[in-house]
C-alpha cells in the first residue's frame, strides 16, 4: 500500500467520525489534561511548603493561580469525557496517558487533602490558643455566669473560623 492509499484511509476513518473525535483531537486534549495536572500539582506543593512557613501573604498571591488551574483542568477533564469513547478502544498510547493522568488526579486529589488537613490543624490549634487568651472574659460552661452571653464579654475583632 502506497503513502498517499495510507493517508487515504486514515481520512477516510476521520471523516467518518465526529470532528471531535478525531484521534489527534483525543489525544491533544489528553495531552492538556495531563499538562494542566502536572502544573496543578506543582501548585499544590507550593502552596503546601507556603502554608508551612505560615506566608499568608504569599498564599493570597498563589490562589488565584490555583483557581485559573482547578477551572482550567475541570473544563478539560470534562470535554475529555466527551471525547473519550465508552469501550475500550484506545490505542496504547492514549491507554497509558489516560492511566497518568488517572495517577495524576489521585496525587491531586492527596495533596489536597494533605493541605485541608494542615489548615484545619492550624486553625484549632490558633482557635485552642486563642480560647486560652480569653478564658477571662467567657465564662466556663459549668460556671453559674454561664448564662450571659459570651459574645458580649469577648473583645471585639477577635474570631476566627474554620472556612478556607
Amino acid at each position: 500500500m502506497t503513502q498517499r492509499q495510507e493517508n487515504y484511509g486514515d481520512s477516510r476513518q476521520k471523516e467518518s467520525l465526529p470532528p471531535e473525535m478525531h484521534p489527534g483531537t483525543l489525544r491533544e486534549c489528553l495531552s492538556d489534561c495531563l499538562e494542566s495536572a502536572r502544573q496543578l500539582i506543582g501548585v499544590l506543593h507550593e502552596e503546601a511548603l507556603i502554608l508551612k512557613a505560615f506566608k499568608g501573604h504569599d498564599l493570597l498571591h498563589l490562589l488565584p493561580r490555583k483557581e485559573f488551574l482547578v477551572t482550567q483542568f475541570a473544563d478539560q477533564s470534562e470535554r475529555l469525557k466527551r471525547l473519550l469513547p465508552s469501550d475500550d478502544t484506545l490505542d496504547a498510547g492514549i491507554r497509558d496517558d489516560r492511566l497518568s493522568l488517572k495517577a495524576q488526579m489521585l496525587e491531586i486529589r492527596r495533596l489536597n487533602a494533605a493541605n485541608r488537613s494542615f489548615i484545619h490543624g492550624a486553625l484549632e490549634y490558633w482557635e485552642d490558643l486563642l480560647s486560652l487568651c480569653l478564658a477571662p472574659y467567657a465564662s466556663s460552661a459549668y460556671s453559674p455566669a454561664h448564662s450571659r452571653s459570651v459574645s458580649a464579654l469577648a473583645p471585639k475583632g477577635w474570631s476566627v473560623s474554620k472556612e478556607i
